[in-house]
């Protein structure tokens, strides 16, 4: 289903990018179709839509080595890192396992009596549901934290709703006194009830039972059962168009006596913005309800099932104007804490907001919980869920796009000392792919978080992460702090990474990879010199041979320029010579991706026009490059690829050069339907630096998985790698194309099903490492990259293909890396402000060149 009460678009930004002597180069935008808003804020700082380009070499030998199927890279490169670093990194030491459940979990609910996981399948609280209509019944006795022998399953399942894919269980309540499970269906705007006592962890007898159904307002999201005043309130939202709260007699319709359920809907009241969750503090009687508007407060005593009298008095906690996705109450220390629609946690004084005082809840400011820029990241990142550990001080979040819980402290951040949640530095632990539910079995510490795309349940050890001890937190690699920063580009010719700053200062930043790299990291706690290039520099492509460096700067209102510099004195420790430039003028858009063929002087540079097809430029660099600068006024062939929608969000297109056969390969997505999964098939022999007779060609084509973003190409065995984004919203893949049998000469192969391997959650883009010979994707929601075996993945064999890679941990919201092999390093560009510097994976330390 898609986004259920907001929808919006965001111009974004990612990309994945090698340059080596055999270089590959790789830059793209995603416009989210999650956050409208968002885009224009980020247009007015700079950054625009974008391309990806990529190009590889026939001289560089590519030797494969094999992967090794682990969740870390090798344990040898990962020790002479940590000799260098000042603490180790990775994904932690608090996910301890996963649980299978159905397609597309949201939430989850936990039975201590029976030991019982009970999650709902099919609903998504943000973003496209995958349809279903059960729950998953998991025995929590050898599935938590210190016991993961029996999480693999395989589980049971009752069937609830209508038994169709559209009823899409969203919700669940547990009423442990009559061991009655309440279920909401989105989709068909009911609540089923069934017996808990034959269907859990102990006795799956009761499983095929029937359940009743209870109708209730239009799409209901989530629930909550509260025994003192024997009422189950369920959240109607219908995609942000009702205000309603209905209200379930849970004395009469439990497990016992199921034909006492009402089948005409129950009391229903407004709370005057749509809810999606509840919370009760039972020592005061008080519901909160999270709403778009913020919390909705009221008194349970008063309006329940039986009573409605004090259903017309409610009160307001306002502090986060973009509303609320849950509320949960602490009790030990009387504080309401709240996942917020702009991604920041709010901690609220109940000593004034209670039932008994109702009015005092306007005047409830709170303590608010905010993070450095970019993380969380808006337009790709929700916080949606929380849950409340009273015993460990620790109040978790749930956000969905950087696959990870935050931690908040109580004991600094509470009703009673709200200022202390502005500073706080909060860990956070690595989850599955795309959390959103999560709740807390207090009785094993153990954390469960419905992972969506990934279709189980996440299994966490709350002792090994929490606000007291952060030994086992997610911890991110060693970085470089760079503002703005887009994709790097390495030159190791001149051991200089050159990453563009897409801010308004046209800059472009040098890291000295020879004193900032994964096994000597003293160089990345310094500020990396810079050079002016045009408005909003973009991406980064080096000639090797000519030593030029090409920036390509997307301008603004179809200006865009291409920067022209010498890399041997424009460099991370020669900057004498980075002021004697030229320009090429890029027509027709603005200029996203640039890629150089330094054996025919060739420089494409991809193009994003306002409507009507994309373009490619393709110049002469042998007339405009460090030494020969006698045509940089020459004006282009052009190549036309894909097209723009006319909407104002953008396209994004990517290509990828194989040298082998001369063949550009080429995707092209619009931001506004990213349901392509086309690949261009285009015969460069006749659209180059030296021929451009074929630039009006119409290309072949050979169709890939869903929303191709970013092509990568092996010489080695004729392979293109396409990464297939899936819109952020579906597991991520990278499809294989045999070049052999599908380049600009020959079409014969085209038409056939590419094989496809998995990728991280987001995927965006591609990289092979030519020492290893490992195909890397920067994992955008996962805050990973993916390591892939391409000696058992490719267009020859293909039988690997469909082996997990392994991960690791690097910043937030990964989409650019350069991989440099003479340091055994790789450089992740992240949209938290960093670029990441890990080693790849070599069976043994590089020699590493004298530092600077």
């Amino acid at each position: 289903m898609l986004n259920r009460v907001r929808i919006f678009s965001l111009a974004l930004t990612f990309g994945l990018l090698v340059i080596t002597p055999a270089a590959s180069a790789f830059i793209h935008r995603h416009e989210s179709w999650r956050e409208h808003a968002g885009a224009e804020r980020f247009r007015a700082g700079g950054r625009r839509d974008r391309a990806i380009v990529a190009w590889d070499s026939h001289f560089r030998a590519f030797a494969s080595a094999p992967a090794r199927r682990a969740r870390v890279f090798s344990d040898q490169a990962r020790q002479f890192s940590l000799a260098a670093s000042a603490r180790p990194f990775g994904f932690g030491s608090a996910l301890v396992g996963s649980a299978p459940v159905g397609q597309g979990p949201s939430l989850l609910a936990v039975d201590p009596a029976t030991h019982t996981i009970y999650v709902a399948n099919g609903e998504n609280n943000n973003g496209p549901a995958a349809g279903g209509d059960t729950v998953s019944v998991i025995d929590a006795r050898h599935c938590n934290a210190s016991d993961v022998s029996r999480c693999r399953g395989p589980w049971p399942t009752i069937t609830v709703g209508d038994g169709i894919d559209d009823d899409l269980p969203s919700g669940i309540a547990i009423d442990e006194q009559t061991d009655t499970v309440y279920v909401t269906n989105f989709g068909v705007a009911t609540v089923s009830v069934f017996n808990g006592a034959t269907c859990n962890a102990e006795d799956h007898g009761g499983c095929g039972q029937t359940p009743a159904e209870v109708p209730v307002g239009p799409g209901p999201l989530d629930i909550f059962a509260d025994a003192a005043n024997h009422t189950v309130y369920v959240a109607s939202n219908d995609e942000g168009a009702v205000d309603t709260v209905s209200m379930i007699d849970s004395a009469t319709c439990t497990a016992a006596d199921l034909a006492a359920c009402p089948t005409t809907e129950p009391p229903t009241f407004s709370v005057g913005a749509s809810p999606f969750d509840f919370d009760v503090n039972q020592s005061t009687h008080t519901v909160y309800t999270a709403t778009l508007a913020g919390v909705s407060v009221f008194d349970a005593n008063t309006c329940n099932a039986t009573t409605q009298t004090g259903c017309g008095t409610i009160g307001y906690l306002t502090g986060d104007p973009n509303g609320a996705d849950d509320a949960k109450v602490d009790s030990a220390n009387d504080t309401l804490y709240t996942a917020n629609y702009d991604n920041t946690i709010s901690a609220f004084d109940l000593s004034h907001c209670y039932a008994g005082d109702l009015v005092g809840c306007a005047s409830d400011t709170p303590g608010t919980v905010t993070f450095p820029f970019g993380i969380p990241y808006n337009g790709i990142d929700y916080s949606l869920y929380v849950a409340v550990d009273q015993p460990l001080h620790s109040v978790y979040v749930s956000y969905q796009g950087d696959a990870a819980l935050v931690v908040v402290d109580t004991r600094a951040c509470n009703g009673s000392n709200l200022s202390g949640c502005a500073t706080l530095d909060s860990p956070s632990i690595h989850t599955g792919a795309d959390p959103e539910g999560v709740v807390l079995d207090p009785s094993t510490q153990t954390l469960y978080t419905a992972n969506e795309v990934d279709n189980d349940i996440s299994v966490i050890d709350a002792t090994a992460c929490n606000a007291e001890h952060t030994s086992g937190c997610r911890h991110p690699a060693p970085a470089v702090s760079l503002p703005f920063a887009e994709p790097p580009t390495t030159d190791d010719a001149v051991h200089t990474a050159y990453v563009p700053n897409d801010g308004n200062n046209a800059a472009v930043s040098m890291i000295d990879t020879a004193s900032c790299n994964a096994y000597r990291l003293a160089g990345c706690a310094q500020t990396p010199p810079q050079f002016t290039a045009g408005q909003y520099p973009d991406s980064v492509a080096v000639d090797t041979v000519t030593h030029t460096v090409y920036v390509a700067n997307q301008g603004a209102d179809g200006t865009g320029t291409v920067s022209v510099v010498g890399d041997r004195s424009c460099n991370a420790t020669d900057q004498a010579g980075c002021a004697d430039q030229r320009t090429l003028g890029v027509p027709g858009g603005e200029p996203d991706g640039i890629l150089v063929n330094p054996i025919n002087d060739t420089v494409y540079v991809t193009t994003i026009v306002p409507s009507g097809p994309n373009l490619i430029s393709v110049f002469n660099g042998a007339t405009c490059n460090a030494t020969d600068r006698s045509d940089c006024s020459q004006a282009p062939a052009v190549l036309q690829v894909g097209y723009s929608d006319g909407s104002g969000h953008g396209a994004d297109l990517s290509i990828a050069l194989n040298q082998r056969t001369n063949t550009l390969y080429a995707t092209n997505v619009n931001y506004d339907n990213q349901t392509a999964d086309t690949v261009y098939v285009i015969n460069a022999a006749t659209c180059d630096a030296i021929d451009t007779s074929g630039c009006n060609q119409t290309p072949a084509t050979v169709t890939v998985g869903q929303d191709p973003r970013a092509l990568e190409v092996d010489p080695a065995t004729d392979t293109i790698y396409v990464v297939n984004h899936a819109q952020g919203d579906y597991a991520a893949s990278v499809s294989v194309i045999n070049g052999a049998t599908c380049n600009g000469t020959t079409t014969a192969g085209c038409n056939q099903t590419p094989a496809t391997v998995p990728a991280g959650f987001g995927a965006l883009a591609a990289a092979i490492d030519p020492t290893t010979g490992e195909l890397y994707t920067s994992n955008l929601a996962d805050a990973s990259v993916s390591v892939i075996n391409k000696a058992i993945c490719n267009a020859k064999h293909t039988g690997g293909c469909g082996q997990t890679p392994a991960e690791d941990a690097v910043g937030n919201y990964p989409y650019g890396i350069a991989i440099d092999p003479a340091v055994g390093s790789a450089y992740v560009q992240n949209l938290d402000n960093t670029v990441s510097v890990i080693p790849t994976t070599h069976r043994q330390r590089p020699h590493l060149p004298s530092a600077s």
